[in-house]
């Protein structure tokens, strides 16, 4: 029993001294602001429409006060404290500056800025003048408007494949030169469209263009898959991407010439025509056969004692003294 009276004497006294010291450092413990200047735990001050409050740590709570206003021309203005000047007359209001304007003085802008009448200003390309508290506004002379858009004096803008200059109040224009025009089709950059076969992009001013996978191109021709097509006696075929070649069936090969269906060619007397893969042959009118001789319009031959001439398609024979 004695033990536990000895230890709730000790836990008093420790206390105590507790208490005592955090009375002292409260004593000790002031709050200093920028000025310099001190303060004591829960002391309260105001300065510029702001309140002070130094905390029991040394530090400074700041809050807005409601018991003043700012005036930008002479400073702070306490709680119900009136003042003028050329356009409006103040009041402070729990913080808030309530103003009215002077008829006829002056005029108010967008933000909330006075004028005096005569005064001029200008918003972006529009500008204001302040006439006896009315409000004129006229347009800049070095800004453009396009499509509801104001423009500044050397602004640049693209429309429509089109590129706008704002010079002096006039809009100067010329072709973009990162847009692609394709028969009279404006294209701009980056954009992508299909025709033929063919994915074309615009890329800087630049065409580039991408067959797609399933169709073919050949000499310079776009084909869709399926399709077929003969040259130089040959049959072609497109399939998904892939060109198929074979032999023209219709085609005739002679002396290791290629002669296409229904194609005619001259050799010495005969007319020839390639037909179905076929030569039909037909002996030139100004030429002569003789058995199975043929000779040209003209030419000479004996036979037996005769001499033989070709005349346009007729043998003229004579005979030789000789014999």
């Amino acid at each position: 029993m004695k033990m536990m009276m000895v230890l709730y004497s000790f836990l008093k006294i420790y206390i105590f001294l507790i208490v005592i010291s955090i009375g002292a450092a409260r004593e000790n413990t002031v709050c200093r602001d920028s000025d310099g200047s001190t303060y004591v735990p829960g002391e309260i001050w105001v300065e510029h429409c702001w309140e002070f409050t130094c905390n029991y740590n040394g530090r400074i709570i700041k809050n807005p006060s409601t018991f003043c206003c700012e005036d930008e021309h002479t400073g702070t203005r306490k709680h119900g404290e009136g003042w003028e000047d050329e356009c409006a007359v103040y009041t402070c209001d729990q913080g808030i500056v309530r103003k009215m304007l002077r008829k006829d003085h002056c005029c108010e802008d967008s933000n909330g800025k006075l004028h005096e009448s005569g005064k001029r200003w200008q918003e972006d390309c529009t500008r204001w003048e302040c006439k006896h508290g009315i409000v004129k506004c006229s347009n800049a002379p070095n800004c453009c408007e396009d499509n509801g858009i104001t423009w500044h004096n050397r602004d640049h803008w693209r429309h429509d494949c089109e590129l706008f200059t704002c010079r002096h109040g006039k809009i100067k224009k010329k072709p973009d030169p990162e847009c692609c025009t394709v028969d009279d089709v404006k294209y701009k950059h980056a954009e992508t469209w299909t025709k033929d076969c063919v994915i074309f992009t615009c890329k800087l001013g630049r065409l580039e263009r991408e067959l797609i996978h399933s169709c073919c191109e050949d000499r310079g021709v776009i084909y869709y898959t399926g399709a077929t097509w003969a040259h130089s006696c040959q049959l072609f075929k497109c399939s998904f991407g892939s060109i198929i070649e074979d032999p023209d069936p219709n085609c005739c090969e002679i002396a290791d010439e290629n002669y296409e269906n229904g194609e005619e060619w001259t050799d010495g007397c005969l007319r020839n025509k390639c037909m179905a893969g076929k030569v039909s042959s037909l002996l030139l009118p100004a030429c002569c056969i003789n058995e199975t001789t043929i000779f040209y319009d003209g030419e000479r031959w004996e036979t037996n004692c005769f001499e033989h001439r070709c005349e346009y398609g007729n043998i003229r024979a004579s005979f030789v003294k000789s014999c």
